[in-house]
């Protein structure tokens, strides 16, 4: 699709579960289980307490360049893909296939942040080696997620416990740049510090003419996660104030002000919408997501 004087295309890795009451925190089951989006309730729980969630990476077909946002799911643990429920129908490298692209196409990767749901194709099994599976990219990584990464410690191991599969070899090979900060990658494609749900977390703000989007990833990670002020992750890493300080500096502050189109990876019902201010019924502010993905 068109935005602006780029093609954007929305490149499915599948789908998976995760646990719904982790996915909205301090909300009642009730609440998130019955939310609509776009007049259907997608967060309806399994047996399990799990609901369905979306791996939709972003490639951006820039002048200067194609880049990939994110690579999808880790899926090289048996364990991993049996607990999440995974599907790839299709695949991230399908998807690529159906769109016109091969791997050797893209020139940057960005990951947002390194849990084993946004690495997954980071890299690829070659001769019983793991090597980058996009190999002539750089893969953008910010400096702070990186360290993080290597030495997460007793509390955050589980959260990057794939990144001596998906991280580490890009290291050995050269392909992997370490960012240290806010950075214009391509004209008009920024990266920017978003820390929340990880230290290191980065998000990316596209401007094609009169037009801008962000990818805020984990930041929001679902369409109840923007439209409700309080509605952070228990997996966020740091603290409500701080996540809460993130968000509505660039969500709220930002994109809901000026009426930027929001780009979401893990939400099942649609991909890309447009964020605005409202009043809820006690007067309050919040904020509503409108699907534009078919009308940019």
């Amino acid at each position: 699709m068109k935005f602006g004087d780029l093609e954007l295309y929305i490149l499915s890795d599948g789908t998976h579960t995760e646990d719904g009451g982790g996915m909205f925190e301090y909300f009642p089951k009730d609440i998130w289980a019955n939310y609509k989006v776009e007049s259907k309730t997608p967060y309806k729980p399994d047996d399990h307490n799990n609901i369905s969630m979306a791996s939709n990476c972003l490639l951006i077909k820039h002048p200067e360049g194609n880049v990939l946002v994110e690579t999808g799911i880790h899926d090289k643990t048996r364990n991993y893909v049996k607990y999440h429920n995974i599907v790839k129908k299709p695949s991230l490298m399908e998807s690529m296939k159906s769109a016109g692209f091969r791997p050797s196409d893209i020139d940057l990767v960005i990951n947002s942040h390194l849990n084993p749901d946004h690495i997954g194709w980071n890299t690829v099994c070659v001769d019983g080696k793991l090597k980058p599976a996009f190999e002539n990219a750089k893969y953008l990584i910010q400096k702070r997620e990186f360290k993080t990464a290597l030495n997460p410690g007793f509390e955050l191991k589980n959260d990057y416990f794939s990144v001596e599969m998906d991280i580490i070899p890009l290291e050995a090979s050269g392909n992997l740049e370490l960012i240290d900060g806010e950075k214009e990658v391509f004209p008009g494609i920024f990266l920017v510090p978003t820390p929340g749900h990880t230290r290191g977390h980065q998000s990316v703000i596209i401007k094609a003419e009169q037009k801008t989007m962000l990818y805020a990833a984990d930041m929001a990670a679902m369409v109840m996660n923007q439209e409700k002020p309080r509605c952070k992750m228990a997996f966020d890493a740091l603290g409500r104030e701080e996540c809460w300080m993130t968000k509505k500096e660039l969500l709220y502050d930002k994109a809901a002000e000026n009426g930027w189109f929001t780009y979401f990876y893990h939400e099942p019902s649609f991909s890309i919408g447009i964020i605005n201010k409202i009043a809820n019924a006690r007067g309050e502010t919040e904020y509503k997501v409108r699907k534009v993905e078919n009308q940019l």
